[in-house]
């Protein structure tokens, strides 16, 4: 039997190992940013931080983002999704570690943006290792790896809220995720897809208009909200949990369990109600959803309540970036139009939680989530704007 009739079948298999180590280390940053989450009321009573000045810290995230994230994509192009993929899923679980071990409020900041430099590197890259694969196996698998992304998160807060309230030290509990998940990082690596099929995603001709369509500057400011929820949820649940329903270091991140077991869910069901619903009923109805299960959360007087609120808030916020990234696809040049509308989507992930800390140091926290779950509530009004070009 000849070699090239074995390459379509081994390029076949060679995918299919491709999928799942793109999914392994899409599970990996979900559960390395969750096992951080919690540990943001541990860094707030360490360094005695104001919520304006926690805000004002949780910024350096997006800022060292920022840097890395244009960087990412021209290594990508030079080099391989696979390669930069590796190199920064071996470094994430580790960069952890300075996290816990800042001594001061500047050498927290530096951390900080030494973990949103190779956290938003990460992302780039496994995205870019994420449309390789899809292409690879001519079929829609790309929400698949954000739904492994939500079950790392889920995976990470459930285990890590377990560890604390067992009495184990923070600094154990991130020790714990950060060395063996190096390991995960180095297997995962070995599968990902080679450069060659990289190829593909140079293919498309490069737009020629300029500046950014209405439409997409529309589904980015969408997006920019829906995002802004996740990073809003993410780093100030536990706190919430712990200033306003008094939970315990280990209880404090169950707000954030609740939220993103639901998220996750809901991504699992994402393609079936789209394709049943449509896309603009899933965007709206899914907003409303996760604005008054917020506010729900902000309003009960007990942990459990308010988990249930948190729950119904993640289930209605899954979807909301799915669904926008299907109608970028059908405004323009898909590819183009999609990469415009995440980059701005994403700006509300890093920006929310700074925000939020601004808000609440003039207010308060629950005022400062509270107005969070307004803004959700404007992408209920305002999606069905999104679909109007489509008509044309």
């Amino acid at each position: 039997m000849s070699a090239t009739e074995l390459s379509p079948p081994n390029s076949a298999s060679v995918a299919i190992r491709g999928r799942w180590g793109t999914s392994a280390v899409f599970f990996l940053n979900g559960f390395v940013f969750a096992s951080w989450v919690l540990h943001v009321p541990t860094m707030r009573d360490k360094l005695n931080l104001s919520p304006a000045v926690l805000g004002l810290a949780l910024l350096a995230i997006a800022v060292g983002s920022l840097l890395t994230m244009p960087l990412t994509g021209t290594l990508v192009a030079r080099f391989g999704s696979q390669l930069v993929t590796r190199l920064f899923a071996l470094v994430n679980p580790l960069v952890l570690l300075p996290l816990l071990l800042a001594p001061n409020l500047g050498t927290q900041v530096v951390a900080l943006a030494l973990y949103g430099a190779v956290s938003g590197g990460l992302d780039v890259a496994m995205n870019a290792q994420g449309v390789a694969v899809e292409r690879a196996l001519k079929k829609a698998v790309l929400s698949s790896f954000h739904a492994w992304w939500s079950l790392g998160g889920l995976a990470g807060a459930g285990l890590g809220s377990l560890l604390l309230s067992l009495g184990v030290a923070p600094l154990w509990h991130v020790s714990s995720v950060a060395l063996p998940f190096v390991l995960v990082a180095l297997l995962a690596g070995t599968i990902l897809l080679p450069p060659r099929f990289d190829l593909h995603e140079n293919t498309p001709e490069k737009p020629r208009q300029r500046g950014i369509p209405r439409v997409i500057v529309l589904l980015g400011a969408l997006g920019f909200v829906g995002l802004l929820g996740e990073g809003a949820v993410a780093d100030w649940s536990a706190v919430y949990y712990r200033d306003y329903l008094g939970a315990s270091i280990g209880g404090a991140g169950v707000g954030y369990v609740a939220f993103i077991f639901a998220m996750t869910v809901g991504r699992m069901l994402g393609d079936q109600a789209r394709a049943k619903l449509g896309g603009q009923w899933v965007l709206r109805g899914g907003a409303a959803l996760s604005s008054l299960g917020l506010l729900a959360a902000l309003l009960s007087p007990s942990p459990l309540l308010a988990a249930l609120g948190f729950a119904a808030s993640g289930l209605g916020i899954a979807n909301i970036v799915p669904v926008l990234f299907d109608a970028a696809s059908r405004a323009g040049n898909a590819g183009p139009a999609i990469a415009q509308v995440s980059t701005i989507a994403y700006l509300g992930f890093l920006a929310g939680p700074p925000v939020v800390g601004f808000v609440a140091e003039a207010t308060s926290l629950g005022l400062a989530l509270g107005l969070v779950a307004g803004l959700i509530a404007l992408v209920a009004l305002l999606g069905g704007l999104a679909w109007r070009p489509a008509r044309h």
